[in-house]
């Protein structure tokens, strides 16, 4: 969220930035 990692307990505000990285394992 807004460039840093967050939990799962962080509540997002109106304006955040949210980028979801799913786990990927290489291959």
């Amino acid at each position: 969220v807004n460039t840093d990692y967050a939990g799962p307990d962080v509540v997002l505000q109106p304006g955040d930035d949210v980028c979801l990285i799913p786990p990927v394992s290489g291959g």
